[in-house]
C-alpha cells in the first residue's frame, strides 16, 4: 500500500514545511522496516557516509542498514564502538546503543552484542544506556537463553545494581507471547528461583503476563494470517524486499 507513495515520492526533496515531507518521510521509514529494497538502499547512502564522518544520522536509516544490509554490519558496528568510546553525549549514547540492539536479530550477532554489554569489562554502561539498549531487544530466545548460558558472571557483576539486574530480569522474561516462551521462562525460574532472590516476583509476575498475552496471540494470528494471505496474492512483492 506504502510502495506506490514511496514510488512517487522517494527520489522527491521537501521542506520541511511541504504537505507532502512527512508523507515521504513516513513512507520511507516503514519500508525500511519492511526491508523494501529501494528504500533500504536509499538508507545506505547515508549510513556509508556515516561510517567515514561524524556526521548525524537518521535513526529509521541507520536501523534499516543494520538490520538488512549484513555486509555492513561489521563495519557499521566497529564505528559504533569506536564512537561509544570516545562520545560523552548520555543521548546519543543511547541512541546508538537502543538503534544496535533493535536492528540484530541474528542470533550470533545478537550475543556478541550482549558480550560486550553484559560480560566485557572493558566496557562500561550507565543503568541508562543498559536499559535503553535491553528494551530495544527483538529476540527473546537469544536474549534468555544468552543470560541463562552466562548466568554467574552476569549476576555477579548486576546483582548489587538491584534497578538494572531487575530491570534485565524483566526484559529477558516479559516479552514472550507464545505457550513455547511461557515454557522456557518457567524452566528459567526453575533453575534459578533459589537465587533470584527478590527478583524472584518478576519472573513470577513476567509468567503471568505471557499466560495473558498468549492468550490473544492464539485468538489474533488466524485473521493475520489470512489477511496477509490475500494481500499477497493480489500484490506481487517478489524480489522487491530483503529476505527475513
Amino acid at each position: 500500500m506504502l510502495i506506490p507513495i514511496y514510488d512517487l515520492t522517494g527520489n522527491s526533496t521537501f521542506d520541511d514545511y511541504h504537505p507532502m515531507a512527512e508523507i515521504a518521510a513516513l513512507a520511507h521509514y516503514i519500508l525500511c522496516k519492511a526491508g523494501y529494497r529501494e528504500a533500504v538502499n536509499r538508507a545506505r547512502v547515508e549510513f556509508d557516509e556515516w561510517l567515514n564522518d561524524p556526521k548525524e544520522i537518521d535513526g529509521g536509516n541507520m536501523w534499516a542498514v543494520f538490520r538488512w544490509v549484513d555486509k555492513e554490519w561489521e563495519s557499521g558496528l566497529q564505528r559504533a564502538i569506536d564512537l561509544l568510546h570516545n562520545e560523552t553525549s548520555p543521548d546519543f549514547r543511547r541512541f546508538l546503543l537502543s538503534q544496535l540492539m533493535s536492528s540484530t536479530v541474528q542470533p550470533d550477532k545478537l550475543e556478541r552484542l550482549l558480550m560486550m554489554m553484559l560480560v566485557d569489562k572493558d566496557y562500561v554502561f550507565t543503568d541508562a544506556e543498559l536499559k535503553a539498549a535491553l528494551a530495544a531487544i527483538i529476540d527473546s530466545h537469544t536474549f534468555l537463553k544468552f543470560i541463562t548460558n552466562n548466568w554467574e558472571p552476569i549476576k555477579r557483576r548486576f546483582e548489587n545494581r538491584t534497578s538494572i539486574w531487575h530491570y534485565m530480569l524483566e526484559q529477558a522474561t516479559k516479552k514472550w507471547k507464545t505457550q513455547e516462551g511461557y515454557e522456557l521462562v518457567s524452566e528459567f525460574y526453575k533453575t534459578h528461583k533459589e537465587k533470584l532472590g527478590d527478583a524472584a516476583q518478576i519472573v513470577k509476575h513476567s509468567l503471568q503476563v505471557i499466560k495473558n498475552n498468549k492468550e490473544g496471540t492464539y485468538r489474533n494470528i488466524p485473521t493475520l494470517e489470512t489477511w496477509l494471505d490475500h494481500y499477497l496474492i493480489l500484490n506481487d512483492t517478489d524480489g522487491l524486499f530483503y529476505s527475513m
